[in-house]
């Protein structure tokens, strides 16, 4: 009868031990998620009479639609904060930097279209096709594109992610932060911010390199 007195005890101590490890993994992800915040925020701007003239602007990109086939007001809202840099004389270049894995699927393309249509010259305009990831975009901004002192375009959960990447790598990185969706729209997106703030450490760590590399781009 012993080992059948025991399994209750057996399955109690169990669920201790996958509580403690749930709470250990739950603490990582909130305190890794509030590090990044607390570094970056003193370089994240929203007055653009506060913000500094930059030659060089990184766009990062994300889809203009939404699964059910609506406009993504991310991508609209960073693409209007690119328009007003531009048109205060802020910016003179943007790196426009998304993901292009598929034929059919360009987000460096789409920012690029949208910026001319609303008058922003397309020879001010650079498109990093390989930035798969915000990593990556970071990484070959300084590595392809040249640039060791930037200004990163996003909103605010993804521009700190961002800022810190490119700090820790050295660069005199600022941001300016594009208008948000709010917590309830915005609630998914927020939530998998936890586990790609994580990675962050995962890949500097490990000194990750992005996926795709090629020739230098040379911006006057």
């Amino acid at each position: 009868m012993r080992p059948a007195q025991n399994q209750p005890f057996r399955f109690v101590r169990s669920i201790k031990i996958l509580a403690f490890f749930a709470t250990i993994g739950i603490v990582i992800l909130v305190t890794s998620y509030f590090y990044i915040s607390l570094k970056s925020n003193p370089y994240i701007y929203t007055d653009t009479n506060k913000l500094p003239n930059t030659k060089v602007a990184l766009l990062l990109g994300t889809s203009n639609r939404l699964k059910e086939g609506s406009p993504n007001p991310f991508f609209y809202n960073r693409i209007g904060a690119a328009v007003e840099l531009y048109r205060k004389g802020k910016v003179k270049y943007f790196i426009l930097s998304g993901d292009n894995q598929y034929m059919s699927y360009n987000e460096p393309i789409k920012m690029r279209n949208v910026l001319v249509r609303m008058g922003i010259p397309d020879s001010v305009l650079y498109l990093d096709f390989a930035g798969i990831r915000t990593f990556d975009s970071v990484v070959r901004c300084r590595t392809i594109f040249g640039q060791t002192e930037v200004l990163i375009i996003s909103q605010n959960f993804h521009l700190q992610r961002a800022i810190y990447i490119a700090r820790y790598m050295g660069m005199n990185a600022i941001g300016y932060r594009a208008t948000g969706v709010g917590i309830i729209r915005g609630l998914k997106t927020l939530l998998r911010e936890f586990p790609a703030r994580l990675l962050v450490y995962w890949d500097l760590y490990n000194q990750t390199m992005p996926k795709y590399l090629g020739e230098k781009v040379n911006i006057p």
